[in-house]
């Protein structure tokens, strides 16, 4: 039975990949042009070659890389030479389509010839085989459509759903993905509350030393409300700690303050 599955194994594997797959040697990881670029992250994923099938399966898939640790299994809608091959741990490996002139000899030919092609897409509404989306034809083969500032011919070169045109031969545009815009959203309303939060406490000090020159007991007043701030405004580390500070600093000068007046009242 073992000797069934393993015959079996090394007939799918020369049945599939030898053709146009290239596997890099382990200790690499991909990283893309653009994380919009990340298609697909495949968990529990057994062998490499169940996750270069998972990619093969994906008209848009042209790099996957793959964890034999963790069984992750990522696709990638880049070629390999649109983004970096990193440096990881062993265990990983990177592989890619061979992009080759003979791929694409049916572009521009009738939709009934690229029906269930892996290269090119069968549009039966204008009949003829173009390429898959994100990518444009270099008058050779289909190539990755472009980010903000490389060269370009016309806007079919870059990512035009991503609000990105050819200006003066150059892709100009937002060249943020939607995870990339959603990102820093979320910093930015972080910032805005820090920022509330310690003009709060500015506030609080100030009226709580102002509070002191008056009279010990409504020093007392105000800093146990100086207090009570500093508790409900620990939105981030950062403000609490300047809070805590503060009120320290106002319960020291209360207790000066105090020790001044006794010492008068006596002489």
């Amino acid at each position: 039975m073992k000797l069934l599955i393993f015959i079996q194994l090394i007939l799918t594997t020369y049945a599939f990949v030898p053709d146009y797959f290239s596997i890099t040697k382990p200790g690499n990881q991909f990283q893309p042009a653009n994380i919009i670029e990340l298609l697909a992250i495949n968990p529990n994923i057994r062998t490499l070659i169940r996750c270069a099938i998972l990619c093969d399966r994906n008209i848009q898939c042209r790099t996957f890389d793959y964890d034999s640790i963790s069984k992750q299994c990522r696709l990638f809608e880049g070629s390999i030479d649109t983004g970096i091959l990193l440096s990881v741990s062993s265990a990983s490996v990177v592989g890619s389509i061979k992009i080759d002139e003979s791929l694409y000899d049916l572009y521009n030919a009738s939709s009934d010839a690229c029906v269930n092609n892996r290269f090119l897409v069968s549009d039966t509404l204008n009949d003829w085989c173009h390429c898959p989306i994100h990518t444009f034809w270099n008058r050779s083969i289909c190539v990755n459509q472009r980010y903000d500032g490389e060269v370009c011919a016309n806007d079919n070169w870059c990512r035009t759903d991503l609000n990105i045109t050819c200006v003066s031969s150059i892709c100009t545009g937002n060249g943020s993905s939607p995870l990339i815009s959603s990102t820093t959203v979320t910093t930015t309303i972080t910032k805005t509350t820090s920022t509330t939060s310690s003009s709060t406490s500015s506030s609080t000090s100030s009226s709580s030393t102002t509070t002191t020159t008056t009279s010990t007991s409504s020093s007392s007043s105000t800093t146990s409300s100086s207090s009570s701030t500093s508790s409900s405004s620990t939105t981030t580390t950062t403000t609490t700690t300047k809070t805590t500070s503060s009120s320290s600093t106002t319960s020291s000068t209360t207790k000066t303050s105090t020790s001044s007046t006794t010492t008068a009242m006596s002489t």
